[in-house]
This record gives structure tokens, C-alpha cells and sequence, in this order.
């Protein structure tokens, strides 16, 4: 699953998109646990040439910043059903 934010984290004047990978796995692990994994949150910034992964803001959540549950909820429902 990911979860999906929206900010001007690099200040140019265009928009942000952040990622935050999820692993949940419904089967238990050794420890009789089940096994929950959230990553830290990813920036991808635009370029001319591409969208690219910033390491440089890895991890910061800006002050303001939006949600996107609907892109969440679409693209973790296509992951499920196939």
C-alpha cells in the first residue's frame, strides 16, 4: 500500500508529490505478531526531464501539506484485485 501527500517541499513553485510505502502482512510472524512496515516518506520533485526522488527531504513532512486518499484507495484497490 502507499500513501500519497501533496506540498512544495523545494520552495520552486511546484508541487511535491510524497510517498509513504506501507507493507502489512496478514499472516503472523514468528513472534505470534502480525507484521505492520511503514517506510519513511519519499519526495519525487519535477524536472524538465522527469519526475525524480529528492533524498535531500527524505523523511521531512512540511508544515502544510494535502492528502490524497483517493489515489491511495485507487491504486491500493488495483493491487489487491489484480
Amino acid at each position: 500500500m502507499a500513501h500519497f501527500l501533496l506540498a512544495y517541499v523545494t520552495h520552486d513553485g511546484l508541487t511535491d508529490i510524497g510517498v509513504i510505502k506501507e507493507n502489512i502482512l496478514c499472516c503472523r510472524d514468528e513472534l505470534g505478531g502480525e507484521y505492520y512496515q511503514q517506510h519513511r516518506l519519499r519526495w519525487y520533485v519535477y524536472t524538465p526531464a522527469s519526475w525524480n526522488q529528492d533524498v535531500h527531504f527524505s523523511g521531512r513532512v512540511p508544515e502544510r501539506y494535502r492528502d490524497l486518499p483517493a489515489a491511495r484507495d485507487r491504486l491500493n484497490r488495483r493491487r489487491h484485485t489484480g
